[in-house]
């Protein structure tokens, strides 16, 4: 191994980058983006409605089931969309922002009630347990179509 005046790739400094600066104003949404909520929900009634059909061959509780189910999922993106959307607000310097109390009282309370129905449904009415847990998954099922969906657009 020989000793040369060089120095080795690894031991040079990186380029200096003049430091970026932030943007003045309030950044644009992209309106492709700012569609993804929207298309999450009508994707989620569409798939709920093909689900709610599906099973209403198997049997009538399946298909209540899979109603309930989907509706309290997609009540549960909904308010969870309106609690992050509080919380932003709270960050941002405004005039008109949400009190903390309705934002730490907004998480907890969607799960209370999410668990306290389907601890109802799950332990009073057995023939609608397979279809309340589809329905469950069904809006996860449209956030991965949305994913889908913006990879390959």
């Amino acid at each position: 191994m020989t000793d040369s005046p060089e120095a080795s790739p690894l031991e040079t400094p990186p380029p200096e980058t003049p430091p970026v600066e932030p943007p003045s104003g309030p950044v644009p949404d992209d309106p492709f983006l700012s569609g993804a909520y929207r298309r999450i929900l009508r994707t989620t009634v569409a798939l709920s409605a093909m689900a709610i059909f599906a099973a209403a061959i198997i049997s009538r509780p399946v298909s209540f089931g899979v109603a309930a189910g989907a509706f309290i999922a997609s009540v549960s993106f909904i308010w969870l969309h309106q609690g992050a959307a509080m919380l932003v607000r709270h960050m941002l310097p405004a005039e008109a922002n949400p009190s903390k109390f309705w934002i730490l009282l907004s998480f907890p309370a969607r799960y209370f009630v999410v668990i306290a129905v389907s601890y109802v449904i799950l332990r009073g009415y057995p023939g609608m347990r397979v279809g309340f847990i589809v329905g469950l998954v069904l809006p996860v099922l449209a956030m991965m179509c949305e994913a889908a969906y913006e990879a390959f657009q």
